[in-house]
């Protein structure tokens, strides 16, 4: 029982004292890890950066619509109309009447 005790401690101080031991790890996969990662971040800004300009002109358009306000239609001139049921039709007693 001392002895597992004993072994474990001094598996424990050696994963202390040299640490690299422990977490051996390549030092150029590190590297390269850490520049794909440093990649991907610029890759993300510069979606941000589209998406915060995209959303920055639909925001000026919008404002842009609403300032200029909606356009008027133009303006029809109303139709003359004609009686054609019976009585209503008085055009044809005087065509000099105009409704």
């Amino acid at each position: 029982m001392q002895v597992k005790k004993i072994a474990c401690i001094v598996l424990f101080l050696v994963t202390i004292c040299f640490p690299s031991l422990a977490f051996a790890q390549n030092k150029e996969t590190a590297k390269t890890e850490l520049a794909e990662l440093k990649q991907q971040i610029l890759e993300l800004q510069a979606v941000t950066e589209e998406v915060k300009s995209e959303e920055e002109a639909d925001y000026l358009r919008k404002l842009a619509e609403s300032l200029a306000g909606k356009e008027e239609e133009p303006k029809k001139t109303p139709e003359e109309t004609v009686f054609k049921f019976g009585g209503l039709s008085l055009q044809k007693l005087n065509p000099e009447i105009m409704s």
